[in-house]
């Protein structure tokens, strides 16, 4: 992703502060189909890139290789659904703090690198059946449920976060021979059923030490 600076260098946009802004707001318009108390910062951070808040953001199922023009950062969100972005290959430019975010069904995206890192509500990529890792993803606390359910090319739980407050849904990757990277602390129900390999509640709880407030769903019955 190329930086304002970049930009400037080659001509493409111009140093007039009010002018980059309405670039970035066209482009916005354009590609995004509902975008939510929109806000611009008049000049650009450290890195030469604008940062832009919304209180939601509606981008799912269009044909969209990029979060961003390069021009700007997605920085605080209330929700950002990206969902069925087929397209799609990267998060690099999303935001960096959200309420709720989904990236489910992107199925070219192959990295989860950008995501946000502070999640207050639900984060979820489910059905993204090229993303081999969840590194790059939130690895603190989230605030509610982590869906990274139907993942089909999912070998490990590497980069997941460390804390789930709601349910933590890994089930129906069938790839999935390992829990490595596995949250220590669940608040709802922790479900796994349909991996590659099957993993029993004991394992689960006394070999990986997680804790599980809720139910564990392990295996198909």
């Amino acid at each position: 992703m190329k930086t304002l600076t970049e930009f400037l260098n080659e001509g493409i946009i111009s140093e007039d502060n009010t002018t980059n802004v309405n670039k970035i707001t066209e482009w916005i318009d354009k590609n995004y189909d509902a975008v939510r108390g929109l806000k611009i910062s008049n000049t650009p951070n450290r890195r030469g890139l604008y940062e832009v808040d919304a209180s939601g953001v509606d981008l799912h199922n269009k044909n969209i290789t990029s979060l961003t023009n390069g021009m700007f950062v997605w920085n605080k969100v209330g929700y950002f659904n990206c969902k069925w972005c087929h397209s799609l290959k990267s998060l690099e430019g999303g935001p960096i703090e959200v309420d709720d975010f989904s990236c489910c069904h992107c199925t070219s995206l192959q990295s989860l690198q950008g995501a946000p890192k502070k999640v207050k509500g639900d984060f979820e990529c489910s059905g993204c059946d090229s993303l081999k890792t969840l590194e790059g993803g939130p690895i603190g606390t989230i605030g509610r449920n982590y869906d990274c359910s139907n993942c089909s090319s999912l070998k490990s739980l590497q980069g997941a976060p460390s804390k789930v407050e709601g349910d933590f849904d890994c089930s129906e990757c069938g790839s999935l021979v390992y829990l490595t990277g596995i949250p220590k602390y669940v608040g709802g129900d922790f479900s796994c059923y349909g991996s590659k390999k099957e993993f029993e509640e004991y394992y689960i709880t006394q070999v990986e030490r997680v804790k599980v407030e809720g139910s564990i769903y392990s295996m198909l019955y």
